[in-house]
């Protein structure tokens, strides 16, 4: 009798624990017919409201721009004591100063020459900032002189 009795103590105890775990898992809150025509009204709905997706598109891209900036931050200051301490860089003004502002450049850059003029208006304003200049060839495989002005370390 006692192996019964405990046999039955297990199966009530497996009863009671599968009807509490089926009762606290979720329920589904729409049955397979209501999703099909939820599916269908919110298709309707994008194909005659196609802003609505271009709209989503613009959001997506702009949480996907923020993250990437704020991972590109992250290995800027992972990197810091490298990038402001570096004795092979070019710098002008105080080395304690509060802001430093670090300029990666390519000598055959366009954008980079263009920039320059409005830079050094900055710096003859702003005499409390460091400027770095970090040469960067990003250039150096379509033409070799951006690889040959920038010295090799």
């Amino acid at each position: 009798m006692k192996l019964s009795t405990l046999t039955d103590l297990l199966v009530t105890t497996y009863i009671c624990f599968d009807l509490m775990a089926r009762a606290s898992a979720p329920q589904p809150v729409f049955t397979p017919e209501q999703e099909a025509k939820i599916g269908e009204i919110a298709a309707e709905y994008l194909v005659t409201h196609p802003e609505v997706l271009v709209a989503v598109s613009q959001k997506l891209q702009e949480q996907q721009e923020a993250r990437q900036q704020l991972q590109f931050a992250v290995r800027v200051m992972d990197n810091q004591a490298a990038l402001l301490n570096d004795a092979d860089t070019p710098a002008f003004g105080p080395e304690n100063a509060k802001v430093a502002v670090i300029e990666f450049f390519d000598y055959q850059c366009i954008h980079c020459s263009s920039v320059a003029p409005e830079l050094e208006k900055i710096m003859k304003t702003h005499l409390d900032v460091r400027y770095l200049f970090k040469e960067w060839p990003i250039f150096d495989g379509r033409w070799e002189a951006s690889l040959q002005a920038a010295p090799q370390g």
